[in-house]
């Protein structure tokens, strides 16, 4: 069987929600670019089996890198940041792998955006670059209001100027904000009674906030469709207001866990977790430089989800317009490559990761950045020949039974 075969699909999502892995489906036969983001297993299944290993001292890495997978965050002391924002597969492992896949997802994305094979190997080696010089220096560093500048700057600057109040009544059906519209794109309807009572209690047993205890009154409940790799994942989003302040409504993203695809193959000897979800926010606690607001684990009904306050999708780059301007899209690139290697400076020495010190002197080895550019480009081609496999198997009807549900399903866009 190979990599992308229907079976091994099929046994990867198994027991996801059949009309929310149907978009799953839909969105990765979209293009080569929508099939990486949906398949990291896939990804480092290949690297496995191809033996390829850039290597780099072990740390906290977020597993699946990729253009998509940066964006703005409220973090828990007010301000907004500029970072990796996805750590459903983090896992320790050899650090090169996330430049690895972030480089990989360049290449393979550069058609989308009009770029030529040559501009999209500078590219590549630029962010491969950006990551090392940045490790080399031991010192991480971070992207606020007041060290941003070009897209960047003009994204998080926007954002402060938007209404909270704005925010929730775009998403609830009337002015009191008291109930979901799942009638939008990114939000589907829970019917089960016995579900809604089950996220109800939940949230209403919570006591959380940096700044001091809020509780909660549950109003309503909605599953959430956003992303591509864990799409067909529990994840709800649920409209609540602050005992303190009962005027104060809010959404409160829950979004189920599963095991990091990184583990089986990194080779490295992981610490234990309570749960995968204590596991994503541990990590995501030491490669931010804070965390969003909110941010816990938790667990009910017999799963564990990672909890926060909504963030929502639109607060990332519209690469299609970025690429739009070589400068712009190339210093973007840059930044990505500098914010990977800041998340693993922050996480290093912590939880067995190796310290700062091995990072730097990996940094410094002069042919690391070759070996990750070959090393891309085989995980390019891996990555369009799985997903010419994954055509052919899609189009011959082979996810037939779970794309039968896509008329219990809705969403605009992979996010």
């Amino acid at each position: 069987m190979t990599a992308a075969s229907p079976e091994i699909i099929a046994a990867y999502n198994a027991g996801r929600d059949p009309s929310r892995l149907a978009l799953k489906l839909v969105a990765m036969r979209d293009n080569p670019f929508s099939f990486l983001r949906g398949t990291a297993h896939l990804f480092h299944q290949r690297m496995a089996e191809a033996g390829i290993d850039t290597g780099g001292p072990p740390t906290w890495i977020c597993g699946d890198l990729h253009l998509e997978n940066f964006g703005t965050y409220l973090a828990s002391n007010g301000l907004t940041y500029f970072d990796i924002n996805d750590f459903d597969e983090c896992a320790l492992a050899p650090c090169s792998w996330d430049i690895l896949r972030l480089a990989t997802s360049l290449l393979v994305a550069a058609p989308l955006y009009d770029i030529k094979r040559a501009a999209a190997v500078a590219l590549a080696t630029q962010a491969i670059a950006a990551y090392r010089n940045e490790l080399a220096t031991g010192k991480p560093r971070w992207i606020e209001r007041k060290t941003a500048d070009g897209v960047i700057g003009d994204l998080i600057d926007s954002l402060r100027h938007r209404n909270p109040e704005k925010f929730v009544q775009k998403r609830t059906v009337d002015k009191r904000s008291q109930a979901l519209d799942t009638a939008l794109p990114k939000m589907q309807a829970v019917m089960s009674g016995q579900e809604r009572r089950q996220v109800s209690g939940f949230i209403e047993s919570r006591t959380v906030g940096a700044k001091g205890p809020q509780e909660f009154r549950f109003l309503d409940v909605a599953y959430r469709i956003a992303g591509t790799g864990s799409l067909g994942v529990c994840r709800y989003v649920v409209l609540a207001e602050t005992l303190t302040d009962p005027s104060r409504k809010l959404l409160l993203d829950l979004k189920g866990t599963l095991p990091s695809s990184v583990q089986p193959v990194s080779g490295i000897s992981q610490p234990p977790w309570n749960n995968e979800a204590h596991r994503v926010v541990a990590v995501q606690n030491l490669a931010q430089v804070l965390p969003p607001g909110l941010l816990q684990a938790v667990s009910f009904g017999g799963q564990s989800f990672v909890f926060k306050e909504l963030q929502p999708t639109s607060d990332r780059l519209d690469l299609d317009e970025v690429a739009k301007d070589a400068d712009q899209f190339s210093r973007t690139i840059t930044t990505m490559g500098e914010l990977t290697a800041w998340a693993h400076l922050r996480a290093s020495g912590h939880l067995t990761s190796a310290p700062s010190d091995a990072l730097v002197a990996f940094a410094q080895d002069k042919a690391v950045a070759k070996a990750i550019l070959l090393a891309a480009q085989d995980m390019e081609t891996s990555t369009h020949d799985d997903y010419a496999a994954y055509c052919e198997a899609y189009d011959a009807g082979a996810f037939a039974a779970t794309l039968a549900h896509l008329d219990k399903a809705k969403g605009d866009e992979a996010a």
